[in-house]
C-alpha cells in the first residue's frame, strides 16, 4: 500500500518552493501510447508532468502546489499520486490523498483544470485511487474509515465512493464494512486500495490493516460489479499481508498482487508475509495458482506497491530497500512459468524508497520513476538504461498512462 514512510530528516526539509505552472504547456500532449503523467514530489510539494516515452519533457511543470487557475479551488500537497488505470474519458486526474482528499481533473494538453471534488466528507479519506466505468462513473477507494460516521451522507469511509466524472459530483458509495475484521482489538479495516478494470468489473486490493498499521490479516481482492455497484466476489491470500499492488496480464485471465507484509512486525516477520500472488480471475471469482518469495530471492526486500505484466509471462516490480540495513530498492522480474526471480538494477547511490512506480503506456517499454537519480529509466527485456533525465528541483514518484 502507499501510507507514509518515514524519511530522513534531509529529505523532508529540503522542500522547494514550487513555481508557479507556466501558462501554457510546452507543446500539446503527445498520443497516450507515446506518454505518461508523472508526478514529482519531495513530500512537501508536488508537480504535475509530462513526458514522452520517446524522453521528452514536454510539459515540465502542467500543475503544481503554486497553481493559482481559475477552476483550481485547492492546489497539490506533498502526498499526490495517479490513477492505477488510465481515465477512459482522457483526462488527466490526479488524486491528492492525506489529508487534502481532492481529485482533480486536468486537460492533458492544455493543463487547464476541468474540476475539483473533495472526497472527503467530514473526515481525512484519503483516497488512493481513481477508476472510470463510464461517461457518469467512477469509483474512488477511500483507504480511512470514519471512526465517527453520521456527521454527514456518505461518511463511512473505508469504502468505494462513486462520483460523475463530468459533474464532479459523488453520487454515493458501495459499503466495505463487511470486510471489517472486529474479532481483534483494534480491529482490521477493510483499507481498499488499488483498482483496475476487467471488463464490466473493478478489481480492488484491501490492504485489511489496523488504524496503526502495526496490525494486519490476510490480504483481500474483490470484485465489483460496475453495473450494480455491488461486491460481486472475494478472495483472501492466506499468509500474506498489506497486499495493495495489483496488475492484469494482457489478456485479462491472470491476476498477479504485491503484497509488502507488516513493517512494523520487524523484518523477520515481514519477510515471511510478504510476497507476489498470481490468480487466475475470471467473473465469478480468483483462484491463486502461484506464489513467488520475492524477499527470499532478493536479501530480504520486500515487493512494494509497483507492479506490472511487461509480458504474457513476465512480471515487473519494484521491491524496498531498507535505510537501517543499508540495502537498497530493487527493480526485479518473476518469470511466471519458471518461477524464477531476478534482480534487474538498483538505485546507482544504493538509495531505499527511491524507485516509483513502474508505466508501460500500451504494453512498453516499461519506464521507472528513478527519484534518487531524477530520472525515468527504460525496461526493455532485460535492459535497464537511462531514458530521460528531469531537473533536479523535486524527484519524480508516480507514473501513470494517457488515453
Amino acid at each position: 500500500m502507499r501510507f507514509r514512510i518515514p524519511l530522513v530528516g534531509a529529505l523532508v526539509t529540503a522542500a522547494c518552493n514550487v513555481a508557479e505552472p507556466e501558462a501554457a504547456p510546452n507543446g500539446a500532449a503527445p498520443g497516450r501510447c507515446d506518454a505518461v503523467a508523472m508526478v514529482r514530489s519531495d513530500y512537501v510539494s508536488s508537480v504535475v508532468s509530462l513526458a514522452s516515452v520517446s524522453g521528452t519533457l514536454v510539459s515540465p511543470r502542467l500543475f503544481s502546489s503554486g497553481s493559482a487557475r481559475p477552476g483550481t479551488g485547492a492546489a497539490l500537497s506533498g502526498d499526490v499520486v495517479l490513477p492505477h488505470d488510465a481515465p477512459a474519458s482522457g483526462a488527466l486526474v490526479v488524486l491528492d490523498r492525506f489529508p487534502a482528499g481532492v481529485i482533480t481533473w486536468l486537460d492533458p494538453g492544455t493543463g487547464t483544470v476541468r474540476g475539483q471534488l473533495n472526497v472527503s466528507t467530514g473526515f481525512p479519506a484519503n483516497p488512493h485511487d481513481y477508476l472510470e466505468l463510464a461517461d457518469t462513473k467512477a469509483y474512488v477507494t477511500r483507504f480511512e474509515t470514519n471512526a465517527a460516521p453520521g456527521a454527514q451522507p456518505l461518511d463511512g469511509g473505508g469504502d468505494l465512493l462513486i462520483v460523475d466524472p463530468q459533474a464532479h459530483r459523488v453520487t454515493g458509495r458501495i459499503d466495505l464494512s463487511a470486510f471489517r475484521d472486529t474479532s481483534v482489538v483494534p480491529p482490521l479495516e477493510p483499507r481498499p486500495d488499488r483498482m483496475l478494470r476487467r471488463g464490466s468489473q473493478a478489481i480492488v486490493t484491501l490492504g485489511n490493516m489496523d488504524r496503526s498499521f502495526k496490525r494486519g490479516g490476510p490480504g483481500i481482492v474483490v470484485g465489483i460489479d460496475g453495473g450494480k455497484d455491488a461486491v460481486a466476489w472475494s478472495a483472501r491470500i492466506a499468509g500474506y499481508t498489506n497486499c495493495g499492488g495489483v496488475a492484469l496480464s494482457p489478456d485479462g485471465k491472470r491476476l498477479a498482487v504485491a503484497c509488502s507484509g507488516i513493517f512494523a512486525a520487524g523484518s523477520a516477520a515481514q519477510r515471511a508475509e510478504s510476497g507476489v500472488v498470481l490468480l487466475e480471475v475470471g467473473d465469478a471469482g480468483a483462484t491463486e495458482v502461484r506464489r513467488f518469495a520475492i524477499a527470499d530471492a532478493l536479501d530480504g526486500a520486500t515487493p512494494s506497491q509497483s507492479l506490472v505484466f511487461s509480458g504474457a509471462s513476465t512480471l515487473l516490480g519494484v521491491a524496498f530497500g531498507d535505510i537501517p540495513a543499508g540495502r537498497s530498492d530493487v527493480l526485479f522480474r518473476v518469470d511466471l512459468e519458471s518461477g524464477a526471480v531476478r534482480s534487474l538494477t538498483r538505485p546507482a547511490g544504493g538509495g531505499a524508497f527511491v524507485y516509483g512506480d513502474l508505466s508501460c503506456p500500451c504494453g512498453g517499454p516499461c519506464l521507472l520513476a528513478d527519484a534518487e537519480a531524477f530520472q525515468l529509466l527504460a525496461i526493455e527485456q532485460d535492459r535497464v538504461s537511462p531514458r530521460l533525465v528531469l531537473p533536479r528541483d523535486v524527484p519524480p514518484r508516480a507514473l501513470g498512462g494517457l488515453r
